[in-house]
């Protein structure tokens, strides 16, 4: 009766959780398709199972035992699931198909097969399987170590996206890997037991760890309803003052043809103001453009975000390339340099390099193209500035 009820409350919990966020699945990173995927499934998984031991005719036995073959679906869907939310994307690809051709398989192998061969078969299809979790297990690793490196720097935003990011991949890795090691030891058992119970008897300590990952989804908003939230809860720094007002377009585009651009707009709409502070606030204070070589790739791995998010700011709510903003910025640089006195010391040849330009002939004309003025001109005139000022 209780573990019932623990199935019934998980299963409830599950099925609010899957309502919420399927409305907001084409904008959440945090919960894509497969999150909505996820939560459906156990919800109404964990809602049958739960009627069905309290009524065991309420039922057709063959739904029950559908549930428990394709729950071994769950594995790869958590591990896509995972990937794709670092990675930032929401769409589902063609690439991942491959992922739910072995679980279906062995579920039947081991409902069907197992019970009636011998010993030594079904311990090599029990490890068969451990490969199989041991595989999904190092992805999932593999695909968490970056997120806690320490060597990409972040700020404001992208640093409080990383945090909740973080915790929230944290949190449902470890829950997902306990939820493994109860599948694990329950198909361990099975084969010393030659039944194929895939679980059955142990299904509410599964529900207990999913109800943990239900409430902790219903008690952040910020995971429940994606950045957007998160970006309100920022809010002081989507309306400060823009050093660089005149480069950003904040308007939402009007036209936009491409299916994938369209995509980016749902996930980056909501920070455009935030991405440009942020990258202001990078660029003024590091100086990261007085490196020649400094690219678009460069700030993308500095900032810690998709390249696909800042290509899209740069392409429809940028009115320069990114080339050209990173000129504009290393005159600016020139200017700030020349008039802190510079050039009282040093030639314009060194103070083009200092600002990033890899000669003096392409600073020349890059200067003289946004103010108007050689850059020998405008230091003499600013010199002539500071005597008045003297």
């Amino acid at each position: 009766m209780i573990f019932s009820l623990i199935l019934i409350c998980s299963g409830a919990l599950g099925a609010t959780t899957a309502l919420i966020i399927f409305n907001k699945r084409k904008e959440n990173v945090l919960l894509n398709n497969y999150g909505v995927f996820l939560t459906s499934f156990i919800s109404i998984k964990f809602l049958v199972l739960g009627i069905d031991s309290l009524d065991p005719l309420f039922f057709p036995e063959r739904l029950t035992n559908h549930l428990y073959v394709f729950s071994l679906l769950l594995i790869p869907c958590c591990y896509l699931y995972f990937k794709t939310v670092l990675a930032g994307e929401l769409l589902l690809k063609p690439a991942a198909v491959p992922h739910f051709i072995f679980p279906p398989i062995y579920a039947l192998l081991h409902l069907f097969v197992i019970p009636n061969v011998h010993s030594s078969w079904r311990f090599s299809m029990f490890g068969a399987f451990f490969l199989y979790l041991l595989f999904y297990l190092w992805s999932f690793f593999k695909y968490l170590k970056p997120l806690f490196s320490k060597k990409q720097r972040h700020f404001f935003l992208f640093e409080k996206q990383k945090s909740l990011l973080k915790s929230w991949v944290l949190f449902v890795f470890v829950i997902f890997s306990l939820i493994l090691a109860r599948l694990f030891f329950t198909i361990f058992t099975d084969i010393f037991r030659t039944t194929s119970s895939l679980g059955r008897e142990s299904q509410w300590v599964a529900a207990v760890f999913w109800s943990f990952v239900f409430i902790k989804l219903l008690s952040s908003p910020e995971i429940l309803f994606g950045y957007s939230t998160l970006f309100n809860k920022i809010k002081k720094h989507r309306d400060a003052d823009f050093t660089f007002a005149d480069f950003w377009i904040l308007a939402t585009p009007k036209t936009m043809n491409n299916a994938n651009d369209r995509q980016l707009q749902l996930i980056v709409s909501g920070s455009v103001s935030t991405y440009f502070h942020d990258i202001e606030h990078f660029v003024l204070r590091k100086k990261v453009f007085r490196n020649a070589h400094f690219t678009l790739t460069n700030l993308v791995n500095m900032l810690g975000v998709p390249k696909s998010h800042l290509t899209y700011l740069f392409k429809y709510h940028v009115s320069i390339t990114f080339i050209e903003f990173k000129k504009r910025i290393q005159i600016y640089d020139a200017i700030d340099l020349i008039s802190e006195g510079y050039l009282i010391r040093n030639t314009l040849e060194s103070l083009s390099k200092k600002v990033g330009f890899s000669s003096y002939n392409p600073f020349f004309t890059s200067f003289k193209e946004i103010t108007g003025k050689t850059p020998a001109g405008f230091a003499k005139e600013k010199n002539k500035i500071k005597q008045v000022e003297r």
